[in-house]
């Protein structure tokens, strides 16, 4: 009886420990294709195709796979969506086609545009509302999915500047949170 305990007791461990070794084991790799006939890097940059292996008594079928057609392009829509830098650029752009406007800065923060703008010294009163909206809807025109906030105010224009320049330098957004949180508060108050 006391063999019996002990191979009852030994039993299960040995499974239990069977099970953590092969669990632990890296996978193997699965072996390459060798229909795998994707284009190749040769050591001078150049590509080439691989020849294909094909086992005996099966036919090789030398034309071309069909390429998946692809749904046309709808009008006037990219096929997808422009790099920001793009965007700030194009952004840019429109706001300083506008008469009066001297200079702009773009800030992107999701999908809000922070648009500062430095208008002529003599434009005061009601004139700098005026450009105001006339620099959003040109904003708004240039990339439709961005809601947009102009400012003229001489401190935001510097701090969005500011935070331009920090951005293009490499420094991350996120070092920017609180300053663009309060530049948002004062531009898009709640309504």
């Amino acid at each position: 009886m006391p063999w019996n305990a002990s191979l009852r007791m030994s039993l299960p461990l040995a499974v239990l420990i069977a099970s953590v070794v092969s669990g632990c084991a890296p996978s193997a790799a699965p072996p390459e294709s060798p229909r795998d006939t994707g284009p190749r890097v040769t050591e001078d940059g150049t590509q080439r195709p691989e020849e294909v292996q094909t086992p005996p008594g099966e036919q090789v079928n030398k034309a071309p796979a069909p390429r998946p057609q692809q749904a046309p392009q709808q009008a006037g829509k990219p096929a997808s969506p422009a790099p920001p830098d793009t965007v700030m650029r194009q952004m840019n752009d429109a706001a300083r086609r506008v008469p009066g406007v001297e200079g702009s800065t773009v800030v992107l923060v999701g999908r809000t545009a922070l648009v500062g703008v430095d208008l002529d010294y003599k434009i005061t009163g009601s004139k700098i509302d005026s450009i105001k909206q006339s620099v959003k809807e040109a904003v708004e025109r240039t990339d439709g999915g961005y809601r947009v906030a102009v400012t003229a105010d001489v401190d935001l224009v510097a701090r969005l500047r500011d935070i331009a320049s920090g951005v293009r330098q490499g420094r991350p957004v996120s070092t920017f949170t609180d300053e663009i949180a309060d530049i948002l508060s004062r531009l898009l108050p709640e309504t």
